[in-house]
């Protein structure tokens, strides 16, 4: 398979400030419930 790398970093840091938030939600979340 020919997957163009650069097309896939371009949208991971695109996606990454979604991604960190969604993790803080979940590990917040996590904390808050024993």
């Amino acid at each position: 398979m020919n997957v163009p790398t650069f097309k896939i970093k371009e949208v991971t840091e695109e996606m990454l400030p979604e991604l960190k938030k969604l993790m803080l939600k979940y590990i917040v979340d996590f904390y808050k419930c024993p």
